[in-house]
């Protein structure tokens, strides 16, 4: 199409009347001699008439500068009208990029075929006869080419349009000729290989080993953010086993160095055993607590679909023995327990007191242990305002053994097992640790009943504590003290930061009254001591033994302030009359500090091994933390002085060997937090083992 068409169809319009042609980049910016924000300056007086008569010839430039513009793209080579048009219109980016595009696919300026070309053409005189006589064209009225059919669907050639100018002065869409998205994906079609020669990048989703010794390698693809589960809904659901949580052997590791055996006469036999310790959550506090669980599907939440799936984490560990926390009784008494019993398994449980549901359960293989004694502790004392929760222990004696057939061929020394749940309101830091302190003087008893009778007990203490690592409760366990007076209750178990309140509830001394009937050594005093009654008429010589602090109580009493007739006086010995007016029996009774004669040690480091992320027992809709603990009695060698038996070496305490791992908090929202298909409970089950001396029969 030549200059001369375009010009016929436009009429005869003079020269020397047309203005500097504004060009319009892709980007919408305005090139040439006219600039956007200066003003345009008509010829000539403006009357109302001669503004109507430039209106239209603003039109018509208009028109001609796309057309001509279109004819560029189309490969149409015009002549400029004078030098000084050539140098003023020429926009040598514009002339660049267009020649850029033909060298790169020099198919794009053949591929269209004559028909095409006219039918643009003939568009374009419609078009802008219809603009001249003052017509608005809609982008309804304008039909695409035929090759534009072909093109991809979704093109935005809306940047074709100059967007300072109003729908009534430019066609709504231009639609450019020198676009050929089929040659285009014609020729990189034949030129690139087909997509299953292409080297394939790695799918995205997590690994697992699995099977004996975990030796085979297992992959589960991931879902899309944020539906993401465990197991995919685009996938089929097949039967197959997956190791989330790996175990950690940690024999080289975790364990004190121990001292050079001496050559015995035969090697001792050792005892292996493991102790899981799992909050299942009750099914009476899920539906009280719904809130904690919006972000579970329902179907997952159901006690229908939780039990079996517990049932089967006990079957795949078979630890020897399990703790549990949150056992409602009713599904105990007629579901766990049958199930507990028909593995082997005998069983101690405890109902919270008042009116809660749900309670601890102690189980152990009858197998492998022996019971000897059981304490069932209730923390509601109903005299002290401090313990007024329903929270209880279990408390076990059991001794180890290893049988053939119906005979012991060997026993191990004797071991307590106890298991709590302690109080979970964040800001009663004070009660939490009067339960534990409780919990310690019954384990601190059996300790001391068995060291009378020569024994060594090892302890296993775990359960919920609902205490954060390495904050004052959890201090109290493994350094054995904990100075209290000050500390705001809250802090004790670190579970929430309320250290933008302006007063806090903080703990003095004495942190429990002396009714409780435990002194700051949590040990029992004897006057309150419950085993007292019990063996005093078995044993009267238990009623002569009265413990250091029980003594020091009586220093201010009446009696010891009268001086005897008959006592002799000693120089800095006996001639110290005690002042009544310097009693002061908490001060001298509690130091402000609360301590334990337990060595105990976490099983597990509460950080994933190698990195800086923590691990978390537990996860719900508020928040993910450790709570859940395994303590144990480390092993340490005995000196050669406290060696019996000859040459053979004894130690005392636990060995670990290995522990089920922990996950991070990321990992377990990856799989829509906790409950889910995988785990049944807001809890993740802790599983250690542990080594042990026996001694043969």
């Amino acid at each position: 199409m030549k200059k001369s068409t375009v010009k016929e169809v436009m009429g005869s319009e003079p020269e020397k009347d047309r203005k500097e042609p504004v060009l319009v980049t892709l980007e919408g910016r305005l090139l040439g001699g006219v600039k956007e924000d200066e003003p345009e300056v008509r010829d000539g007086v403006e009357e109302d008439g001669v503004r109507e008569e430039g209106q239209k010839q603003q039109d018509q430039e208009q028109t001609i500068l796309y057309s001509e513009k279109l004819m560029r793209d189309d490969g149409v080579q015009e002549a400029p009208c004078s030098p000084t048009e050539e140098s003023e219109n020429s926009n040598p980016a514009l002339e660049l990029t267009t020649e850029t595009s033909e060298v790169q696919n020099p198919s794009v300026k053949d591929s269209r075929t004559t028909d095409d070309k006219v039918m643009v053409h003939v568009q374009l005189e419609q078009i802008v006869e219809k603009m001249s006589m003052g017509e608005s064209v809609t982008k309804a009225q304008m039909q695409k080419p035929k090759w534009e059919s072909q093109t991809a669907a979704g093109l935005d050639l809306s940047s074709f349009v100059d967007p300072h100018a109003s729908t009534s002065e430019v066609p709504a869409e231009i639609w450019d000729p020198g676009l050929d998205l089929v040659s285009l994906l014609c020729e990189a079609e034949a030129q690139t290989q087909p997509w299953e020669s292409r080297a394939q990048p790695p799918p995205r989703g997590w690994h697992f080993p699995i099977g004996p010794g975990l030796e085979e390698v297992l992959f589960c693809p991931s879902t899309a953010f944020p539906s993401m589960s465990y197991y995919p809904h685009s996938l089929e659901r097949e039967t197959f086993e997956v190791v989330w949580r790996v175990w950690e052997e940690l024999s080289e590791t975790h364990t004190a160095p121990e001292p050079p055996q001496r050559t015995p006469s035969e090697p001792r036999p050792l005892f292996d055993f493991t102790v899981m310790s799992y909050n299942i959550l009750a099914q009476d506090l899920l539906e009280a607590n719904q809130e904690l669980y919006t972000h579970c599907p329902l179907g997952v939440l159901s006690w229908e679909y939780r039990f079996p799936n517990l049932t089967q984490e006990f079957k795949k560990w078979e630890p020897d023995i399990l703790c549990l926390q949150e056992v409602q009784e009713n599904h105990f008494t007629e579901q766990l327990h049958p199930v507990l019993r028909d593995m082997g398994y005998t069983c101690v449980y405890k109902r919270r007191t008042g009116t809660k549901t749900d309670g601890c359960v102690v189980c152990y293989r009858s197998n492998r242990f022996s019971q000897v004694s059981e304490s069932l502790l209730e923390f509601y004392r109903p005299e002290c305002e401090l313990l007024d929760r329903d929270n209880v222990g279990i408390v076990l004696l059991l001794q180890p053994i290893i049988t053939q057939g119906s005979e012991v061929t060997a026993k191990g020394p004797p071991l307590c097992v106890a298991t709590t749940h302690l109080l979970f309101n964040t800001r009663r830091g004070d009660v939490k640790l009067t339960q534990l302190a409780i919990l310690l003087a019954e384990i601190d008893y059996i300790v001391r009943n068995c060291k009378v009778k020569g024994e060594h007990c090892n302890v296993v203490l775990c359960g919920d504590f609902n205490a954060l690592p390495n904050m004052p409760l959890y201090q109290l366990i493994t350094t054995r003290q904990l100075y209290y007076h000050g500390l705001p209750a809250w802090m004790i178990s670190g579970q929430e930061d309320l250290s933008y309140n302006i007063h806090h509830r903080r703990v003095f001394a004495p942190l429990w009254p002396s009714t409780v009937g435990i002194d700051d050594n949590c040990q029992y005093t004897t006057v309150n001591d419950p085993k007292s009654q019990v063996t005093s008429t078995q044993s009267p010589e238990r009623n002569l033994q009265y413990n250091h602090g029980y003594l020091r109580q009586l220093r201010f009493c009446e009696a010891a302030c009268v001086r005897p007739q008959d006592l002799e006086l000693i120089p800095g010995v006996t001639d110290n009359t005690p002042d009544p007016e310097d009693k002061h029996p908490y001060t001298t009774r509690f130091r402000q500090t609360i301590s334990h004669y337990l060595n105990l040690r976490s099983a597990y480091g509460h950080f994933i091994p190698g990195t800086d992320r923590a691990e978390v027992t537990t996860l719900h809709s508020e928040v993910g933390a450790t709570v859940d603990y395994i303590f144990y009695s480390p092993r340490r060698g005995i000196s050669g002085a406290d060696q019996k038996g000859g040459g053979q070496r004894q130690s005392e305490g636990l060995k670990l060997l290995g522990r089920l791992s922990l996950l991070p908090e990321e990992d377990l929202w990856s799989m829509n937090g906790l409950p889910n298909e995988m785990f049944p409970s807001d809890h993740l089950s802790l599983l250690a083992k542990f080594q042990l001396d026996l001694n043969p029969v």
